[in-house]
């Protein structure tokens, strides 16, 4: 749990600073499509998946972790927080040509996570949560 709550903060930390870039991003975006208006704009070789291929070694250990304790629900209640965080910080580091948050990169995010998941770890993650919410 104590890596699941470390994970969480450094990965809402990167989406904070994230954010701020794609904000001032999109105003230099914005200055640059002004001045360049006249001129055809090449598209750059975009690649999606760039982001979250880092990312995968990590959901698969948590979706490890899911598997291996489904009885533990603050495990599991770090695991999935931490893996949504994950989430946000891998689509808003697309590159450039990407939408942020963009279909492109979900769809990318959920290949990601296809790959990661081998028995429904999540889905039955969710189902022991709901249980345990249940009993109390």
């Amino acid at each position: 749990t104590r890596a699941c709550r470390l994970l969480t903060m450094l990965a809402r930390h990167q989406l904070a600073l994230l954010e701020r870039l794609v904000q001032e991003s999109e105003a230099r975006a914005r200055e640059m499509e002004v001045r360049l208006r006249r001129d055809p704009v090449l598209l750059d070789d975009r690649r999606p998946e760039a982001p979250f291929a880092p990312l995968q070694p990590l959901i698969v250990s948590l979706t490890h972790t899911m598997r291996s304790h489904l009885q533990d629900a603050p495990l599991l209640t770090a695991v999935l927080e931490t893996v949504a965080q994950l989430r946000e910080v891998a689509l808003m580091s697309v590159p450039a040509g990407v939408q942020p948050r963009g279909e492109e990169a979900k769809a990318q995010w959920r290949k990601l996570l296809a790959e990661a998941v081998e028995a429904g770890e999540i889905k039955a993650a969710g189902q022991a949560l709901h249980r345990a919410l249940r009993s109390t």
